[in-house]
């Protein structure tokens, strides 16, 4: 993941504006940037020079999706937009990575101020010198920052301002800069605005012994991890703090594959089903629960809030750190996660718990028809540490939900926002930022008529994803995803009715690593 250093000590004293943006998103580990189909001209050109690759996407709003996916896998996504409709259509990727944080970078180009007048949404601004280009407020409501890199003297402390607040709070900012300013040298600041958060040592202690106090008196203490460990790069922490403390720990349905789920002391998913009333239960009724990185929606991921006690409960987010009723301001969730792993909690018999209540569905005949319990049970045999889950909001993501993961990030999904069509351009994203990862993405017939030509991008880019389509008799509207290998000029694909044909299907996708494979997976109806 990515890490913000300080200001380089060998940035020359003179930079054009654009190449300091490049050149310091290529140090951060930057190496893909993703744009629509007609990428802003000076933009690609300044990240091309840097050695970034610009990947063009069949749509904007699947470039957004992409470079999501691409930071949650290294630490900073990029996105290169217009002005109007392709910086617009980036408005609900924004959302998305504010919602879920993910460290997202929006970079609009802005045309030059000449040509305003004859721009609809600049028209008004080019005559009325008090009034603000519109795109900027637009994106104000859904990003940590938006930023005008409109003062050449100051936009490299802007930029450094810009990147420092998505790295820090893992969240998404946008950029606008208009083309003429992308070429203007200017010398940049010796530091940035502001430096990493710093807790104060004495409400530190204060949080962490209260903390301690309330634990070690629990007789049913339990964890839920949420998806900001894992954003805050602590799942070795967390793990280490289950392993001492003998404490078990569930995991909420965003939080997914934040830690392997094979370790000792791991129940779970935290999900509002019947399938999962166990675990809601000990959640729900620990009278000492450690909400790690785990918000109020992860809570209700069926809409209705859980009653949970209040006094009994730590939360430890990137935004409060509250123990029972009393609240810590001033100290990071890195430092309480770290703090409280090191102190000293006793060990408590539950260590010894075998991990891992994996869900393990009685295995179908291969004549029986597919369900979706079929299509779990043949992906928990067939998964592999090599291989990424990727599934997109709705009965995809029910279907695969409880599958176990081995090793950290090995399942992503838009799991809180719920954004469909999410699935097939993020496995672009995570192909290119993880490209030893095999990509398993499951998505309703839905979402790939939405956008499953983009897996003529990820074929343009050597990319081997393998594709489950969910869907029945009745929810095909008569066309045949089959047939896509054929409008896209390659591929392997084939449909299923059975559970001996899913399995069949699944071992040969699995070895057709060079190509696009697609499984028309038709299950019984509900």
């Amino acid at each position: 993941m990515a890490d913000l250093a300080p200001f380089a000590e060998n940035i020359p004293a003179m930079v054009r504006i654009g190449d300091y943006l490049a050149d310091r998103l290529y140090g951060l580990g930057v190496r893909h940037v993703f744009t629509g189909p007609v990428a802003p001209p000076t933009l690609a050109a300044v990240m091309d020079s840097a050695g970034i690759d610009v990947v063009r996407m069949g749509d904007d709003a699947e470039a957004g999706a992409a470079a999501d996916a691409y930071g949650r896998m290294r630490g900073i996504g990029v996105a290169l937009a217009g002005y109007g409709a392709s910086g617009l259509a980036l408005i609900n990727a924004a959302a998305q990575a504010y919602a879920e944080r993910s460290p997202l970078l929006i970079v609009s180009e802005v045309p030059d101020p000449s040509t305003w007048r004859f721009h609809p949404l600049l028209g008004v601004a080019a005559f009325n010198p008090a009034a603000r280009p519109p795109q900027l407020d637009a994106f104000a409501p859904v990003v940590a920052a938006a930023i005008s890199l409109d003062a050449s003297d100051i936009a490299c402390r802007e930029i450094e301002q810009g990147l420092l607040t998505m790295t820090a709070r893992k969240q998404p900012v946008y950029m606008e800069i208009a083309v003429g300013t992308l070429s203007v040298t200017t010398t940049p600041m010796p530091a940035p605005l502001a430096s990493r958060a710093v807790s104060d040592p004495a409400v530190l202690a204060a949080a962490v012994a209260d903390a301690r106090a309330m634990i070690v008196a629990a007789e049913r203490p339990m964890i839920l991890i949420g998806v900001e460990i894992q954003r805050f790069n602590l799942q070795n922490t967390v793990l280490r703090f289950m392993a001492s403390t003998g404490i078990p720990a569930a995991v909420t349905l965003l939080g997914k594959s934040v830690i392997g789920e094979h370790v000792a002391g791991f129940m779970g998913m935290y999900a509002p089903d019947d399938a999962h009333a166990g675990i809601r239960r000990a959640v729900e009724e620990s009278d000492g629960l450690l909400l790690l990185g785990a918000r109020g929606m992860d809570l209700a991921p069926g809409g209705d809030p859980p009653t949970i006690d209040s006094g009994h409960r730590i939360v430890a987010t990137a935004e409060r750190i509250q123990i029972g009723h009393r609240r810590y301001d001033g100290i990071t969730l890195a430092d309480f996660v770290n703090g409280l792993a090191a102190a000293g909690i006793p060990e408590r018999a539950l260590a010894t718990q075998p991990g891992a209540a994996v869900r393990v569905p009685a295995p179908l005949g291969s004549e029986q028809p597919l369900t979706r319990e079929g299509v779990y049970g043949v992906l928990a045999e067939a998964l592999t540490d090599e291989m990424v889950v990727i599934a997109d909001a709705g009965a995809a993501l029910l279907t695969v939900a409880d599958l176990p993961v081995q090793l950290c990030s090995e399942f992503m999904s838009p799991a809180s926002y719920g954004g469909r069509g999410f699935a097939i351009p993020a496995s672009i994203g995570v192909g290119l930022a993880e490209p030893e990862l095999r990509t398993v993405v499951l998505v309703e017939l839905d979402a790939l008529a939405r956008n499953g030509w983009e897996l003529a991008t990820a074929r343009l880019l050597g990319l081997a994803p393998v594709v489950i389509v969910l869907s029945d008799d009745h929810a095909t509207g008569g066309w045949d995803p089959r047939r896509l290998p054929d409008v896209i000029g390659g591929g392997w694909a084939v449909r299923c009715r059975s559970a001996g044909e899913f399995a069949s299907a699944v071992a040969t996708a699995m070895t057709r690593r060079n190509e696009v494979a697609l499984i028309d997976a038709r299950l019984v109806p509900a």
